[in-house]
């Protein structure tokens, strides 16, 4: 857990988090529901976080499920005694009244996590954006809903990476390391890849829409409430 980067914006930046509960059924867990975890980065004037502490980048639970959905182990309470273990931003800092910013979703795709590019989110927040990540249940090392439940990575899906996983993994690496310069010829041979050997995780960009799309009629529900 490497340091994060200052934010360069004239914000800093707020966090909080929410969380939609049984949206759809659950193609990855058959006879339950789909919930989605989210988190928010928001702008905030400088001077309103100045008693204010900043949020931990990872929870305990979180360093739990990478270390066995990644396969390395993470010293929790080393890198968050070191002080490592800090965003740039505030836990539900004070929000700036009667002022929009236009909306960025982030989604952290497949065997990471909702917090995983926080740096990215915080940097956009400080230049005036709001920032919605979106975490994916069972895809990510861990998933954490705000009522307390943790859904781990389901290790069945590292087999459906590719299929066949050999073939596929080895024509995968052997495009990264292509020396080609025509960019739209490469990013047509990854297409051809993806389509030929990842037709589950192309599958599942579909689900990771449906997830940002009900992460965002949730806010628009709250701010048609609060209005």
């Amino acid at each position: 857990m490497p340091k994060r980067p200052e934010s360069t914006g004239d914000y800093a930046v707020g966090t909080f988090t929410y969380t939609v509960y049984n949206d759809r059924e659950e193609l990855l867990e058959p006879g339950s529901k789909r919930s989605i975890p989210v988190r928010v980065y928001y702008p905030v004037l400088k001077e309103s976080v100045k008693d204010l502490s900043k949020s931990k980048y990872m929870t305990r639970e979180m360093a739990k499920g990478l270390s066995k959905s990644m396969g390395f182990p993470i010293n929790y309470d080393k890198e968050d005694a070191a002080g490592n273990n800090v965003s740039n931003c505030y836990q539900d800092a004070p929000k700036i009244e009667g002022k929009k910013f236009p909306l960025v979703l982030f989604s952290h795709g497949f065997m990471s996590f909702r917090e995983s590019n926080s740096f990215l989110c915080i940097e956009l927040a400080s230049h005036g954006y709001v920032v919605m990540a979106v975490g994916h249940s069972y895809e990510g090392g861990c998933t954490e809903l705000d009522d307390g439940t943790k859904l781990y990575f389901k290790k069945e899906l590292k087999k459906k990476l590719y299929q066949p996983y050999f073939k596929g993994m080895k024509e995968t690496m052997r495009l990264i390391k292509s020396k080609e310069t025509d960019e739209r010829e490469l990013a047509q041979k990854f297409d051809e890849v993806q389509k030929n050997y990842s037709a589950f995780l192309v599958n599942r960009v579909d689900e990771w829409e449906k997830d940002s799309i009900a992460a965002v009629k949730r806010i628009l529900i709250w701010r048609r409430d609060l209005s």
